[in-house]
């Protein structure tokens, strides 16, 4: 059994004619399979003039982007930015889901990019911690952007992402302006990291609520990535959380939200005691809300079932594909213009 819960229970609002944006109803899944596709081009999102790359292997994956193309290409074409997960210290492009490459042949334009994982050196020193990762995925989304105008795609971006990748997607969506990466090819300068929407599939939220010392090994696992991600020092005893009077809320999701963030789809598993759904999908989902005041820009799937690995099998792919699609015509924009700023 599953749940799909989301802010919206009254009939479709003005704001969004003719319910632009349906109340799925139950909703479907998707296969666990992903579609068979051509082989991804290999890009660099950091440096344009680089591509096309004829030897990815050459290039850190923090350097690259894969980049799956529809087969064809329109003003109206969709574009998809997957950010994978690893706990901030692990995991690469290829992490990309099933549900997500199912995209392509619905008309998405799909990229999956690489990003700096924190690492401590042989002295126990951090190195690439918060705000790297974020900086990264900014400056891929400015990527995304010129490409889709290159490709004559449409501007609107969607950024996706689970586990670490949803943090930082979500993340991401509700800092524009802030953390921009410094040292971007100049090439980009003519593109910002705004996005349109963004999909958080089981990203932490609350970061001081994960780093509350714990005798639970997950919770002390939890922790200790948290510590990472914030560049504390090394992780060695347990339970193990960051120093006093760490600053957890200046990367923690909730306290950036505001009125001019973008909607967003949360999906979060029932089980999940890595990232749960009571401290961090449905508090984030809820703090949107309040930020905005309008029940269409914050969506909640809950998959009663599903744990931490929470995909298109338990996610409710209908409202998924009506969220995806709404973002890519454009029907939240008019929606967002008329919210109080």
């Amino acid at each position: 059994m599953r749940a799909f819960v989301r802010a919206l229970a009254s009939p479709c609002l003005a704001a969004l004619a003719a319910c632009a944006v349906p109340d799925p109803g139950p909703g479907d899944t998707l296969p666990a399979t992903p579609p068979a596709l051509a082989p991804p081009l290999a890009l660099s999102y950091r440096h344009l003039a680089a591509n096309p790359i004829a030897d990815p292997t050459l290039f850190p994956d923090a350097e690259l982007i894969d980049i799956y193309l529809p087969a064809t290409i329109t003003a109206s074409t969709g574009a998809i930015l997957w950010v994978h997960g690893g706990g901030w210290v692990g995991g690469d492009r290829k992490g990309i889901p099933a549900w997500v490459l199912q995209q392509v042949p619905r008309g998405y334009l799909v990229g999956s990019m690489g990003y700096r994982l924190v690492t401590y050196d042989a002295g126990g020193v951090p190195h690439d911690a918060f705000p790297a990762p974020v900086e990264d995925v900014k400056l891929a989304v400015r990527f995304m952007k010129a490409l889709s105008q290159l490709l004559g795609a449409s501007p609107r971006i969607v950024i996706a992402g689970a586990s670490a990748g949803g943090h930082l997607a979500s993340f991401v969506g509700a800092t524009p302006g802030q953390h921009e990466p410094v040292d971007g090819d100049p090439a980009l300068a003519g593109f910002d990291s705004t996005v349109t929407a963004v999909v958080n599939i089981v990203g932490p939220t609350d970061l001081r609520a994960l780093a509350t010392p714990s005798s639970d090994p997950v919770a002390q696992l939890v922790a200790s990535l948290v510590a990472q991600l914030l560049g504390c020092p090394q992780p060695i005893d347990t339970p193990y959380t960051c120093p006093p009077g760490t600053d957890f809320e200046r990367a923690s999701v909730n306290p950036q939200y505001d009125a001019s963030d973008p909607p967003t789809y949360f999906g979060y598993g029932g089980i999940d005691n890595l990232v749960p759904a009571a401290t961090q999908g449905a508090p984030a989902a809820l703090a949107l809300f309040q930020a905005t005041g309008e029940k269409l820009m914050s969506w909640y799937d809950l998959a009663e079932t599903a744990w931490h690995d929470l995909d298109g099998t338990k996610l409710n792919m209908t409202a998924l594909h009506g969220f995806l699609d709404a973002a890519r015509d454009g029907r939240f924009d008019e929606l967002r213009a008329s919210l109080p700023h």
